[in-house]
Protein backbone atom coordinates (compact mmCIF):
# COMPACT_ATOMS: atom_id res chain seq x y z
CA UNK A 1 0.00 0.00 0.00
CA UNK A 2 2.01 3.08 -1.28
CA UNK A 3 -0.81 5.79 -0.29
CA UNK A 4 -0.25 8.45 2.17
CA UNK A 5 -2.15 10.76 3.90
CA UNK A 6 -0.18 14.10 3.02
CA UNK A 7 -2.00 17.10 3.76
CA UNK A 8 -4.96 15.51 5.72
CA UNK A 9 -4.26 17.83 8.71
CA UNK A 10 -5.10 21.05 7.14
CA UNK A 11 -8.30 22.29 6.96
CA UNK A 12 -7.48 25.51 4.50
CA UNK A 13 -4.70 26.03 1.54
CA UNK A 14 -1.17 24.89 2.77
CA UNK A 15 1.16 27.75 3.09
CA UNK A 16 4.30 28.19 1.16
CA UNK A 17 5.20 28.62 -2.55
CA UNK A 18 6.05 25.47 -3.84
CA UNK A 19 2.85 24.56 -5.65
CA UNK A 20 2.71 24.57 -9.67
CA UNK A 21 -0.66 23.10 -10.50
CA UNK A 22 -4.13 22.77 -8.48
CA UNK A 23 -7.14 21.26 -8.93
CA UNK A 24 -10.21 21.20 -6.84
CA UNK A 25 -12.64 17.71 -6.07
CA UNK A 26 -16.44 17.48 -4.98
CA UNK A 27 -17.03 15.54 -1.92
CA UNK A 28 -19.65 15.29 -0.26
CA UNK A 29 -19.66 16.44 2.79
CA UNK A 30 -17.03 19.70 1.99
CA UNK A 31 -14.46 20.09 -0.60
CA UNK A 32 -10.67 18.75 -1.49
CA UNK A 33 -8.01 20.52 -2.69
CA UNK A 34 -4.99 19.21 -5.02
CA UNK A 35 -1.30 20.75 -5.97
CA UNK A 36 1.51 19.39 -7.61
CA UNK A 37 4.86 20.35 -5.69
CA UNK A 38 7.43 21.78 -7.52
CA UNK A 39 9.58 18.89 -6.90
CA UNK A 40 6.39 16.77 -8.53
CA UNK A 41 4.89 15.60 -5.32
CA UNK A 42 1.30 15.59 -4.88
CA UNK A 43 -0.22 17.12 -1.45
CA UNK A 44 -4.29 16.88 -0.44
CA UNK A 45 -6.42 19.15 2.07
CA UNK A 46 -9.70 19.78 2.73
CA UNK A 47 -12.13 22.40 4.55
CA UNK A 48 -13.86 22.36 7.46
CA UNK A 49 -16.92 20.09 6.77
CA UNK A 50 -15.09 17.43 5.49
CA UNK A 51 -13.94 14.38 7.01
CA UNK A 52 -11.42 11.56 7.40
CA UNK A 53 -7.60 11.33 5.88
CA UNK A 54 -7.33 12.52 2.01
CA UNK A 55 -5.03 10.14 0.36
CA UNK A 56 -2.49 10.94 -2.76
CA UNK A 57 -0.24 8.48 -4.63
CA UNK A 58 3.27 9.30 -3.40
CA UNK A 59 5.46 9.89 -5.66
CA UNK A 60 7.74 13.17 -7.32
CA UNK A 61 6.76 12.71 -10.94
CA UNK A 62 3.33 14.37 -11.60
CA UNK A 63 2.81 16.78 -14.34
CA UNK A 64 -0.95 17.32 -13.70
CA UNK A 65 -3.91 16.61 -11.67
CA UNK A 66 -7.52 16.77 -12.31
CA UNK A 67 -10.73 16.63 -9.66
CA UNK A 68 -13.70 15.35 -10.65
CA UNK A 69 -16.94 14.82 -8.15
CA UNK A 70 -17.40 12.34 -5.07
CA UNK A 71 -13.93 12.18 -4.09
CA UNK A 72 -12.25 11.29 -7.46
CA UNK A 73 -8.89 12.15 -9.30
CA UNK A 74 -6.55 11.80 -11.32
CA UNK A 75 -2.95 12.39 -12.19
CA UNK A 76 -0.60 12.23 -15.08
CA UNK A 77 3.03 10.95 -14.32
CA UNK A 78 6.00 12.29 -16.51
CA UNK A 79 6.39 9.10 -18.15
CA UNK A 80 2.72 9.14 -19.88
CA UNK A 81 0.66 7.06 -17.47
CA UNK A 82 -2.76 7.51 -15.05
CA UNK A 83 -3.23 7.17 -11.41
CA UNK A 84 -6.57 7.40 -9.97
CA UNK A 85 -8.06 7.30 -6.86
CA UNK A 86 -10.51 8.44 -3.66
CA UNK A 87 -9.61 10.89 -1.62
CA UNK A 88 -11.30 8.50 0.74
CA UNK A 89 -9.89 5.33 0.52
CA UNK A 90 -6.95 5.35 -2.15
CA UNK A 91 -6.31 3.62 -5.51
CA UNK A 92 -8.84 2.96 -8.01
CA UNK A 93 -8.50 1.89 -12.09
CA UNK A 94 -7.59 3.56 -15.03
CA UNK A 95 -6.62 2.73 -18.21
CA UNK A 96 -2.63 1.11 -18.60
CA UNK A 97 -0.34 2.50 -21.21
CA UNK A 98 2.31 5.68 -20.99
CA UNK A 99 1.35 7.30 -23.72
CA UNK A 100 -1.23 9.69 -22.53
CA UNK A 101 -0.73 13.73 -22.79
CA UNK A 102 -3.90 15.00 -20.57
CA UNK A 103 -6.36 13.94 -18.18
CA UNK A 104 -10.04 15.06 -17.18
CA UNK A 105 -11.74 13.68 -13.92
CA UNK A 106 -15.19 12.75 -13.58
CA UNK A 107 -17.73 11.20 -11.06
CA UNK A 108 -18.05 7.63 -9.50
CA UNK A 109 -14.48 6.77 -10.76
CA UNK A 110 -14.88 7.47 -15.01
CA UNK A 111 -12.92 10.00 -16.64
CA UNK A 112 -11.65 10.53 -20.25
CA UNK A 113 -7.42 11.18 -20.64
CA UNK A 114 -6.08 11.99 -24.17
CA UNK A 115 -3.50 10.39 -25.63
CA UNK A 116 -0.19 11.84 -27.27
CA UNK A 117 -1.95 10.30 -31.02
CA UNK A 118 -5.08 13.57 -30.09
CA UNK A 119 -7.31 10.16 -29.56
CA UNK A 120 -9.50 10.19 -26.33
CA UNK A 121 -9.70 6.99 -23.89
CA UNK A 122 -13.02 6.94 -21.48
CA UNK A 123 -13.36 4.35 -18.56
CA UNK A 124 -16.00 4.10 -16.18
CA UNK A 125 -19.55 5.56 -16.68
CA UNK A 126 -17.88 7.45 -19.66
CA UNK A 127 -17.32 4.33 -21.38
CA UNK A 128 -20.55 3.28 -22.06
CA UNK A 129 -20.78 6.46 -24.09
CA UNK A 130 -17.82 6.08 -26.37
CA UNK A 131 -15.76 8.48 -27.90
CA UNK A 132 -15.64 10.76 -30.83
CA UNK A 133 -14.25 9.36 -33.98
CA UNK A 134 -11.32 11.04 -35.73
CA UNK A 135 -9.03 11.28 -33.28
CA UNK A 136 -6.88 14.97 -33.57
CA UNK A 137 -7.98 16.52 -30.31
CA UNK A 138 -5.83 18.16 -28.33
CA UNK A 139 -7.68 19.58 -25.31
CA UNK A 140 -10.53 17.25 -23.19
CA UNK A 141 -13.56 18.15 -20.42
CA UNK A 142 -16.17 16.03 -18.83
CA UNK A 143 -19.00 16.43 -16.38
CA UNK A 144 -21.49 14.54 -15.80
CA UNK A 145 -21.65 11.42 -18.34
CA UNK A 146 -20.79 14.41 -21.36
CA UNK A 147 -17.79 14.72 -22.69
CA UNK A 148 -16.06 17.82 -24.70
CA UNK A 149 -12.98 18.02 -27.09
CA UNK A 150 -10.90 20.51 -28.73
CA UNK A 151 -9.66 19.49 -32.09
CA UNK A 152 -6.34 20.58 -33.63
CA UNK A 153 -8.45 22.63 -36.22
CA UNK A 154 -9.90 24.61 -33.27
CA UNK A 155 -13.57 22.94 -33.73
CA UNK A 156 -15.35 21.47 -30.54
CA UNK A 157 -16.93 17.81 -30.36
CA UNK A 158 -19.62 16.76 -27.70
CA UNK A 159 -20.57 13.55 -26.93
CA UNK A 160 -22.52 11.60 -24.30
CA UNK A 161 -25.77 12.07 -22.29
CA UNK A 162 -26.48 15.80 -21.80
CA UNK A 163 -27.66 17.70 -24.70
CA UNK A 164 -27.29 21.20 -23.83
CA UNK A 165 -23.26 20.08 -23.22
CA UNK A 166 -23.50 17.66 -26.23
CA UNK A 167 -24.48 20.27 -28.86
CA UNK A 168 -21.40 22.44 -28.73
CA UNK A 169 -20.56 26.01 -30.63
CA UNK A 170 -19.66 25.72 -34.11
CA UNK A 171 -17.52 27.14 -35.96
CA UNK A 172 -12.98 26.79 -35.63
CA UNK A 173 -11.99 29.13 -33.55
CA UNK A 174 -11.88 27.99 -30.23
CA UNK A 175 -8.37 27.63 -28.37
CA UNK A 176 -10.08 26.03 -25.05
CA UNK A 177 -12.69 24.52 -22.96
CA UNK A 178 -13.86 23.65 -19.69
CA UNK A 179 -17.04 22.21 -18.86
CA UNK A 180 -18.49 21.63 -15.30
CA UNK A 181 -22.15 21.37 -13.43
CA UNK A 182 -24.03 21.58 -17.03
CA UNK A 183 -22.79 24.64 -18.27
CA UNK A 184 -19.75 24.53 -21.00
CA UNK A 185 -17.16 27.40 -21.73
CA UNK A 186 -15.25 27.60 -24.64
CA UNK A 187 -12.67 30.53 -25.62
CA UNK A 188 -12.79 31.39 -29.03
CA UNK A 189 -10.19 34.17 -30.69
CA UNK A 190 -13.35 35.77 -31.98
CA UNK A 191 -16.32 37.80 -30.71
CA UNK A 192 -19.99 35.76 -30.19
CA UNK A 193 -23.10 37.60 -29.44
CA UNK A 194 -26.05 35.40 -27.87
CA UNK A 195 -28.36 33.62 -30.06
CA UNK A 196 -30.60 30.72 -28.92
CA UNK A 197 -30.69 27.68 -31.08
CA UNK A 198 -34.41 26.21 -30.61
CA UNK A 199 -34.05 22.52 -29.37
CA UNK A 200 -36.07 20.29 -27.06
CA UNK A 201 -35.92 21.59 -23.08
CA UNK A 202 -34.76 24.72 -24.58
CA UNK A 203 -31.45 24.65 -25.44
CA UNK A 204 -29.46 28.11 -25.06
CA UNK A 205 -26.39 29.06 -26.37
CA UNK A 206 -25.35 32.51 -25.34
CA UNK A 207 -21.82 34.29 -25.14
CA UNK A 208 -20.24 36.07 -22.41
CA UNK A 209 -17.58 38.67 -22.83
CA UNK A 210 -15.14 39.35 -26.46
CA UNK A 211 -14.30 35.63 -27.27
CA UNK A 212 -15.95 33.83 -24.89
CA UNK A 213 -19.04 31.09 -25.25
CA UNK A 214 -21.14 29.30 -22.82
CA UNK A 215 -23.24 26.63 -23.87
CA UNK A 216 -26.19 24.64 -21.22
CA UNK A 217 -29.32 23.25 -20.95
CA UNK A 218 -32.40 24.61 -19.44
CA UNK A 219 -35.39 22.96 -18.26
CA UNK A 220 -38.77 24.69 -18.92
CA UNK A 221 -42.19 23.88 -18.37
CA UNK A 222 -44.22 23.60 -21.17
Amino acid sequence: MWWTATGAVFSGAPSGNNSVSIAAIRTSPGATGLAIRSDGSLLAWHNEHSWGPHYVPSGNDFVAISGGADGYAVALRSDGSLVGWDVFSGMTVVPSGNDFAAIAAGSNYDGLALKSDGSIVAWGEMGNQGTPPGGACVAISTWGRTGVALRADGSLVGWGENLGLRNVPSGNTFTAIEVDGGWGLALSSQSYEPYVIPAPGALVLAGIGIGFVTFLRRRRKL
